[in-house]
């Protein structure tokens, strides 16, 4: 029974990552809207003339929206703002559905509203689909790497998925099972994690893509007290130089 729910709540953590977090209570405003995206050396050119009703967009992957992107590799991403903007990028490299702060680029802070910057994807992402968010804010506000759920009186939001390609780290899951262990699962106090890589540090997520917990390690083993949790389904995140593995727990 224990492992059917566990299964289950997997699951449900693979399909909450194909889909978009924190879609409303975004805010925005018509300026500065986005009126291109390009990622250079791919067909991802993305135009959108007309003035914006709504500040909040997921676009389906086409041809004009979606792009192969190689891990270790870095990109050129053109924007062109309405008005000078800040702007900037998430892409949900663990896909556990959450954008976090360690999956943030600031892309431009400036009175110019047609800019080129650099996107690099880290070595150690996987392959498959991942979601990727790019918000505008007028320029002089702050757009920080937690900033990726706030509510603006200013500009837009999209979501966009794109493709990783990494042949380097094209690692099966039973190799990766050998490389990274988690239990109990269920937990009622005590969570262990073991890799073979030196673990930086760990955070942890409730259901609704809040952290909760942020906890530095400095080994290839730990362990984190989740006693004082309320019962439910959470998202371990466990940082190494090599990669991020995600684990769903329930907790009793």
């Amino acid at each position: 029974m224990k492992s059917s729910l566990f299964f289950l709540v997997l699951l449900s953590g693979l399909l909450k990552a194909q889909s978009s977090p924190c879609t409303s209570n975004l805010g925005g405003g018509s300026d500065p809207g986005f009126v291109e995206i390009r990622i250079e050396s791919t067909p991802f050119k993305h135009v959108t003339n007309a003035p914006l009703s709504t500040y909040y967009h997921e676009y389906a992957p086409t041809a004009e929206t979606t792009a192969s992107l190689n891990s270790g590799n870095t990109y050129n991403l053109y924007t062109f703002t309405s008005s000078e903007a800040i702007t900037a990028i998430w892409l949900d490299y663990n896909h556990n559905g959450v954008f976090e702060a360690e999956e943030y680029t600031l892309l431009t802070n400036s009175m110019i509203t047609q800019n080129t910057s650099t996107l690099s994807i880290p070595q150690s992402v996987p392959a498959g689909k991942i979601k990727a968010r790019v918000r505008s804010r007028a320029f002089g506000s702050p757009l920080l790497p937690a900033d990726a759920c706030k509510n603006f009186g200013s500009g837009e939001t999209r979501d966009y998925t794109l493709q990783i390609v990494n042949n380097a780290l094209s690692v099966s899951e039973a190799d990766r099972k050998k490389h990274f262990k988690s239990y109990p699962n269920p937990v009622t106090d005590e969570f262990t994690f073991e890799s073979d890589a030196p673990i930086d540090f760990i955070n942890l997520h409730d259901a609704s893509g809040r952290e909760i917990l942020r906890k530095s390690i400095g080994n290839t083993r730990g362990q984190v007290d989740l006693s004082h949790l309320s019962k439910g389904n959470y998202i371990l995140n466990v940082h190494s130089k090599k990669q991020i593995q995600s684990s769903s727990i329930i907790k009793n």
